[in-house]
C-alpha cells in the first residue's frame, strides 16, 4: 500500500522515460544495420547506446539489474572487435 497516494489517484508516469525503451530499441536496430554495412559510426553509437541502456535499466523502479549482464557482455565482446576493425581499416588506407 502506498501511503503517499490518495484512493483513486492514478500513478504519475515519468514522461522522460516513457518512450526511452522504444527509442533505445530503434537506435539499437539502426546501430546493427550500420555495423552490417561497415559504417564506423556504428561502433560509437553502440558504445553510447550501451551507456544509455545501463542508465535506463538502473533508472527504472525497481531497477532492472537483469539487463546489466547482457549490456556488459555486449561491451566486452564488441570493444575488441571494434579495435580490430579500426586497425584493419587504418592499415587498408
Amino acid at each position: 500500500m502506498l501511503a503517499s497516494r490518495h484512493i483513486g489517484e492514478k500513478p504519475k508516469k515519468n514522461v522522460n522515460k516513457m518512450y526511452l525503451d522504444w527509442i533505445l530499441s530503434i537506435l539499437t536496430i539502426a546501430m546493427n544495420i550500420m555495423l552490417g554495412k561497415k559504417i564506423k559510426w556504428g561502433w560509437i553509437i553502440m558504445f553510447i547506446l550501451s551507456l544509455l541502456w545501463i542508465y535506463y535499466a538502473l533508472s527504472l523502479n525497481p531497477p532492472q539489474y537483469g539487463l546489466l549482464p547482457a549490456i556488459i557482455a555486449n561491451l566486452i565482446i564488441s570493444v575488441p572487435s571494434a579495435i580490430k576493425w579500426f586497425k584493419e581499416d587504418k592499415a587498408n588506407q
